[in-house]
């Protein structure tokens, strides 16, 4: 059987999944969506609850969280003890809300991707020109 081209291989792929798209649009590591996936089904966590869920140590976990919130992926709340003092907690956004900036970061890049083609047509024209001379 003949070997498949660049293109079929391209059309028969399997799709990425959220996560592969998300890590690749945001470089955010595999560790870090998984803390926000995590925060969707267990929101208003606090640093420690996280930390167990993921069996992951508790500073690892607020380096994770401080991207995430960089990122603009969680958000940190304060809340006040019953039994005194505080905590914060944590909040991913919603799913609907990272699918919404997903898309505009895409209609971004292809947007300069289209200049950058466009460049490419210009500089070939020009090169063209000047070697006829």
């Amino acid at each position: 059987m003949a070997e498949k081209t660049s293109k079929e291989k391209l059309v028969t792929a399997n799709l990425p999944s959220l996560d592969d798209v998300v890590r690749c649009i945001f470089k955010v590591k595999e560790y870090e969506m998984d803390l926000y996936l995590l925060l969707l089904e267990h929101p208003s966590s606090d640093v420690q609850e996280i930390a167990d869920f993921m069996d992951k140590d508790r500073s690892a976990v607020q380096r994770s969280i401080k991207i995430l919130m960089n990122r603009g992926f969680v958000n940190r709340e304060f809340k006040i003890k019953k039994s005194g003092g505080f905590k914060y907690i944590y909040i991913s956004i919603p799913l609907e809300e990272l699918k919404s900036r997903m898309r505009f970061e895409l209609t971004i890049w292809s947007q300069r991707m289209n200049e950058l083609i466009a460049s490419f047509d210009k500089a070939t024209h020009s090169n063209q020109k000047a070697m006829k001379k």
